[in-house]
């Protein structure tokens, strides 16, 4: 592969009125999704959902980017449980060290935990659209297919609440740092997926390549956000 071709291979191919377009759509479109929740009819939606998310998860994955079905209120839904459960994770600890006078944990730190999962998602988001290349799919269904991609993070957030209740209990510690590690695993596995359906090569080398620098800058956009101390 020539210089040219790897120039044109990252290239960062974004139609601003389209994006401009697409984004106050999406959120619109959660807003929307928020405002309607019915939380007993689509809790119940959404556990279906993920019985069968968790029977067949490759095949749930290409079902949402191949759009052959509206997924949007189930991963608003999933999100929101992310959300939660890390903002349990950061309620327990502010709880846990509340008047520790040699502790630095506070509300700030609490507030992080609780936007965490958004800047995660937004991170990954953001990458696929900038370096998708021009046939990728709408912003809808790529935030929805890198939420349902990663909502096994859900559990692995979970986890370390039980972590800190349980810290000075060895045997929980390390059945949960697996449990997270696999976890982590499975989610990138899907997420790896989700992206192969989200935008479009034909060449497997070119995917690979691609799929690692979409990867890179979102951990790019993180580290950043990180440095700022917003993540």
């Amino acid at each position: 592969m020539n210089e040219n071709n790897k120039n044109e291979e990252f290239k960062v191919e974004v139609d601003k009125e389209e994006l401009k377009s697409q984004t106050k759509e999406t959120v619109n479109q959660v807003k929307e999704t928020v405002k309607n929740i019915n939380f007993k009819e689509d809790a119940k939606a959404t556990k279906g959902f993920v019985l069968e998310f968790i029977k067949n998860p490759a095949t749930t994955i290409k079902s949402v980017t191949d759009e052959k079905q509206n997924y949007f209120s189930s991963a608003i839904m999933l999100m929101i449980c992310y959300i939660v459960a890390s903002g349990l994770g950061g309620l327990v600890n502010l709880i846990k060290y509340s008047g520790n006078e040699y502790s630095s944990y506070g509300i700030f730190d609490f507030l992080l935990t609780v936007i965490n999962p958004v800047l995660f998602i937004l991170a990954i988001t953001i990458a696929i659209i900038l370096l998708g290349g021009k046939d990728k799919k709408s912003m809808t269904t790529i935030l929805s297919g890198v939420i349902i991609a990663n909502a096994p993070r859900i559990i692995s957030e979970l986890l370390s609440v039980i972590n800190i209740i349980f810290i000075k209990v060895k045997v929980v510690l390390w059945c949960s740092s697996i449990l997270q590690s696999a976890i982590g695993f499975i989610s990138v596995a899907l997420t790896f997926l989700a992206i192969k359906g989200l935008i479009k090569t034909e060449d497997d080398d070119k995917f690979i390549r691609k799929v690692t620098i979409i990867m890179v800058v979102a951990y790019a956009i993180l580290k950043v956000l990180s440095i700022c101390g917003l993540y």
